[in-house]
């Protein structure tokens, strides 16, 4: 989880073969109602770890998603790619004022 708070973008995608064809671990991120449940998968031990449950929302006219994790609020600006396979979350710092 420490990495999720770290991370200035993050990459989604929507599989396009079966998971167990899939070669190296890798992370899912589950949207359901107002919970994300993200769970790392381990390919050689064909197993998954919850990572952990999140309260998140969407704010429309920002096309922001923000995640709270720890009392903290991540926000994340959404990109598409066209064919609507493949988005990309950029990380949004705080504006910091003088």
């Amino acid at each position: 989880m420490n990495s999720l708070l770290r991370e200035t973008n993050l990459a989604l995608l929507k599989p396009r073969y079966p998971l167990d064809s899939i070669k190296k671990d890798f992370t899912i991120l589950a949207f359901q109602d107002d919970t994300l449940k993200i769970v790392k998968h381990f390919t050689k031990q064909n197993k998954d770890s919850l990572i952990g449950r999140f309260k998140f929302d969407f704010d429309s006219t920002e096309f922001q998603l923000n995640i709270y994790i720890n009392n903290e609020k991540l926000k994340f600006k959404i990109a598409f790619v066209s064919t609507g396979s493949y988005a990309t979350l950029y990380r949004r710092k705080e504006k910091k004022v003088k």
